[in-house]
Order: structure tokens, then C-alpha cells, then sequence
């Protein structure tokens, strides 16, 4: 008797080998009544490992990958079974809490460190071959990486309760006038143990862990604050587009309503002029949920709010595929401006995509500008705005704030520009 492919429960007679070491198995037993016998052969003798009774586990390790099965189980009494597949564990952690995940992982990682010790008895009580050990430190080394995502998760978590991050904040530029004409806002985190931490390093694990919403609440409630100063500190003559700043907004975000209508309500409150906030969006999240995102740009437009794509031409998504939604910037990616003049491929992608980009109505900006010559080859096509350590590099909020009451910050505006 074996478990057939839809079976959930099944009894076994005394005496029956559920399986035999050195066959695949795709499949877990839990035991809800009976004892199984946990055996695996040495010179050819029976070894026993373990008598389990109700509510243990065993062939947990056909959940993790294909080995063959280490031991052999035998029902020592009539015994009933619930099965557990291998494809119903990796859907249910697919879905899952993230810490509930992270903690299944773990324990998994516990059952292959356990092989290795298996295999080692296995050998009579010689040293363990470099097969054994190998398996063994990758155990080892998964389940500590596991429980270094774990601890760093929760510390993303305190560090979303306690406001913990902070903002600085990237001129964006005019080439038309050489006005600062907004910011970008970027987090950092200055952690008291693991010193400043990249954006790169935390944002990827709270999106898995489905904490970016926190932060990206954090980061647009800050930025509504810092508009109303400027609101109130900077008043640009009359016909002049407000200082805005553009804020980094994760497809989760995008996704909950939630996190929508906290914008909406937090922009009425501070009484902000919403032209003054730009949500940035990936083309990933313009893909991955093109009605909602276009439901959500259509409610945010409807407002005031203005939108953008950030990165544009890493993704997927074309101009063409952008009519349909109320995107009025588009942010050129750092790699295209990087190497558009060394690289005629992607100089000629530059000069498409703001040339198709104009054609549409959308306004430009290009990031990532370091160099004179990046600057004069992008007006040179006419793109409105740039952004870049040419420029500038971020800058603390104060500063900022300084800046954006400066006056141009090309001081020789376009006319030098020109001569090149």
C-alpha cells in the first residue's frame, strides 16, 4: 500500500514499509494514531534510528529536494497518516506570512543539517566524506543567513515604529533655466550597529516581508511636511511651477488602498498644493498591475498629484504601452545617460525615448548625469530635466531647503550651454 497522488490520509498495516531507503519520494507523513519504526541499513544489518508515535513527522526531507530517502519506515502497528506534499508545503510558503515562512525555512534547513549527521552514522563512525561535510556547512550556513533575515526584518519593523529612517533630498534640475525645479527624496538608515545601510540592502527584504508600505509611508508623510515648509518658505513668482518633490512608491504600496487614500488625506490635512508631489512608480509595478496601477494614477491625477515611471527602459513596458495611464514624467535610467556617449546604441535610445516621450506630452528627466558632456549632449536633445552628482549629490533636508531658495543652481543658464 503507498499514498496515492490525491490521498490526504491513508493507514498502513503493521509490519508495512511506507518507504525504503534509496527510493525518491515526493511526500511527508504526520502520524494521527500508531508507531513507525525509523530504520537504515549498515553492513548489512538494520540500524534503528527513532520509534515515533502520534504527532510526529517523518520523510520530511522529501519536502526540501530529490534525494533518496536516508531510512527506511516501517508501520509497527496499524497506523493512519496525514500526507503532506511537497508542492502543498512550497504553495502554502509561497503565500504565507513571512514569518511563518522564514521560520519553515529554518526548521527545513534543521532537517537537511540532520541528513548529514544521518549519513555520517551511516559511514560506521568514520569521519564524514566531503559530500557529508559540504551538505552539512550548507545547512549550517542557510539556517544562519535564515535567522539573519529574520532578526533584520524585525529590526526593519522597530525601525518603521520608532521612525528611525531619515530623508535626504536630490536636486532635479531645469536645463531650460538651470532652476532647481524639485527633489528626489531617498531614505536612508542610519543603524546603531550596522552603521548606514543601503536602500538597496533593505527596501528588496521589506518588500518580501511586506513591510515597504511602512516605509514608504513614513517617507510620504515626511515629504508632505517638508512641502508645507517649502509652501510657506518659498513662493515662486506667479506663472512658475511649485518646487515639488518626487517621491519612490513600491508596487505594494500602488496596490493598497490603504496607503492611497493616507496620501490624499495627509496632502488635505497639512493643506499642501498637490502639484507639489510626484509618485514614482517602476515599470515592474506598471506591468505586474496595469488596472490597479491605472485606477490609482487616474484617482491621484484626479487630485493633483503627479506621476512618473522611474528607470525607465530596464523594464518591459514601451511609450506605446503608456498611453492609457496618467503618466506625466518619465525618469531616463542612469545606464542609458552613463553610456550614451560611449555606446551609440544607447545614445539613440535617449534621443527616443525624449523625442517620443515630447510627442505624448510626457516630460523628461535624465539621471545619473556626472559629466559637462552627458549635460550638453542632453540638452543638446532637448530634455527638461537633469539629476546628478554633476550636479549634486543628495542632501540633508536643511540644506535642501536652502537650495530650493537659492536661484538657479546652473547659474550660466542655457546660453553657455549652447555653445557646445
Amino acid at each position: 500500500m503507498s499514498a496515492s497522488e490525491h490521498e490526504i490520509r491513508t493507514v498502513f498495516p503493521a509490519g508495512h514499509r511506507i518507504f525504503i531507503e534509496g527510493e525518491k519520494g515526493d511526500v511527508a507523513f504526520i502520524i494521527e494514531r500508531g508507531r513507525v519504526e525509523i530504520a537504515f541499513e549498515r553492513n548489512g544489518r538494520s540500524v534503528r534510528v527513532a520509534i515515533l508515535g502520534q504527532g510526529e513527522i517523518f520523510g520530511e526531507m522529501a519536502l526540501i529536494d530529490d534525494r533518496p530517502r536516508s531510512a527506511t519506515a516501517t508501520a509497527l502497528v496499524p497506523t493512519e497518516v496525514v500526507i503532506v506534499r511537497r508542492e502543498q508545503i512550497r504553495s502554502s510558503l509561497k503565500h504565507s506570512d513571512s514569518t511563518v515562512r522564514l521560520l519553515l525555512e529554518v526548521l527545513l534547513g534543521r532537517f537537511r543539517a540532520m541528513q548529514g549527521r544521518l549519513d555520517w552514522m551511516a559511514t560506521d563512525g568514520e569521519a564524514p566524506g566531503a559530500a557529508t561535510r559540504d551538505l552539512r556547512d550548507k545547512a549550517t550556513e542557510s539556517h544562519t543567513e535564515a535567522i539573519d533575515r529574520l532578526k533584520f526584518q524585525r529590526e526593519i519593523e522597530h525601525a518603521i515604529e520608532t521612525g528611525a529612517f531619515r530623508l535626504q533630498l536630490q536636486p532635479i534640475v531645469s536645463l531650460k533655466d538651470g532652476n532647481v525645479e524639485g527633489f528626489e527624496a531617498l531614505v536612508r538608515w542610519d543603524h546603531a550597529e550596522r552603521g548606514a545601510i543601503p536602500p538597496s540592502q533593505f527596501i528588496q527584504l521589506a518588500e518580501t516581508a511586506d513591510l515597504v508600505q511602512g516605509i514608504d509611508r513614513w517617507v510620504v508623510g515626511r515629504v508632505i511636511d517638508i512641502l508645507a515648509r517649502l509652501q510657506r518658505e518659498h513662493r515662486r513668482p506667479a506663472g512658475e511651477k511649485p518646487t515639488y518633490i518626487a517621491v519612490n512608491l513600491s508596487g505594494h504600496s500602488i496596490a493598497d488602498d490603504r496607503v492611497i487614500a493616507e496620501i490624499k488625506h495627509g496632502l488635505r490635512e497639512v493643506g499642501v498644493d498637490p502639484k507639489r508631489l510626484r509618485l514614482e512608480i517602476t515599470e515592474g509595478a506598471l506591468i505586474d498591475n496595469p488596472k490597479k496601477v491605472s485606477e490609482v494614477l487616474d484617482d491621484l491625477s484626479s487630485v493633483g498629484v503627479r506621476a512618473g515611471i522611474d528607470d525607465f527602459g530596464t523594464g518591459y513596458s514601451s511609450l506605446a504601452y503608456l498611453v492609457g495611464f496618467a503618466i506625466r514624467t518619465l525618469k531616463i535610467d542612469r545606464a542609458f545617460v552613463q553610456s550614451m556617449l560611449s555606446n551609440d546604441n544607447s545614445q539613440e535610445i535617449v534621443r527616443a525615448i525624449i523625442g517620443m516621450a515630447h510627442a505624448l506630452g510626457i516630460e523628461v528627466v535624465a539621471e545619473g548625469v556626472e559629466s559637462l558632456e552627458q549635460l550638453h549632449a542632453l540638452w543638446r536633445m532637448e530634455c527638461e530635466c537633469i539629476q546628478g552628482f554633476l550636479l549634486s549629490r543628495p542632501l540633508e533636508v536643511e540644506t535642501a531647503v536652502t537650495v530650493a531658495r537659492s536661484g538657479p543652481m546652473l547659474s550660466t543658464g542655457p546660453v553657455l550651454l549652447g555653445r557646445y
